[in-house]
């Protein structure tokens, strides 16, 4: 592992059954083996791989039972780099398409009015309002296109909470540690460690 050895952290980690010990310089940190712990730990043994969170999901790790969740904590609270992809529920074409019919039905109805066309009047009515009601379901706040809370974005989600709940409970023993980490970590969909500012050796010491 090549680093920058100007200000790199250099961090030795123990994985246990139900514990990670965190060792730096003459420092000793213990913690509770979440799952955010031992996902970190994965991605930290792991330098420049790119890991999918699905992957890291269906990991078989078993958290300490005594372990007691942290409050919760967002990437953009914790400041951890990444991007939020979204699973949207249409497309921009899609919908630029629809507003145009909705022009067109706009004034075909006022047409069928003026013309007094009342039965084609009402088809034209359940038309528009249909796609009035599918803009609705699909565009949000200003327009934005809203997104699927599918379980696949829900996973994705959850195991990017955990590992920001992990540093979060880093932070709280040594701010040191956690900062360096988060600066070396992206995450989100496909989580990747590029050590700039740690060099980590990972340990394994299970039972």
């Amino acid at each position: 592992m090549q680093v920058n050895s100007a200000k790199v952290l250099n961090l030795e980690i123990w994985e246990e059954d139900t514990q990670v010990q965190i060792f730096r310089s003459d420092l000793a940190y213990r913690f509770s083996k979440t799952k955010g712990m031992g996902y970190l730990v994965e991605i930290l043994e792991h330098p420049y791989r790119s890991i999918s969170a699905m992957e890291l999901a269906n990991l078989e790790i078993v958290p300490d039972p005594q372990s007691i969740p942290t409050d919760a904590v967002t990437r953009e609270q914790f400041g951890v780099m990444g991007m939020n992809e979204k699973y949207l529920k249409a497309d921009f074409r899609t919908v630029k398409e629809v507003k145009a019919r909705l022009v067109q039905l706009t004034e075909l109805q006022a047409e069928l009015t003026e013309w007094g066309d009342l039965a084609r009047r009402e088809e034209v009515r359940w038309e528009r309002e249909a796609l009035i009601e599918y803009l609705c379901e699909v565009l949000g706040v200003n327009h934005k296109l809203r997104s699927f809370p599918d379980t696949c974005s829900r996973q994705i989600e959850a195991v990017n909470k955990a590992i920001c709940r992990a540093l979060q409970t880093i932070w709280n023993s040594d701010e040191d540690i956690s900062t360096a980490l988060r600066l070396d970590l992206r995450i989100w969909r496909n989580l990747i460690y590029t050590p700039q500012h740690t060099a980590v050796r990972v340990l394994h010491c299970r039972g």
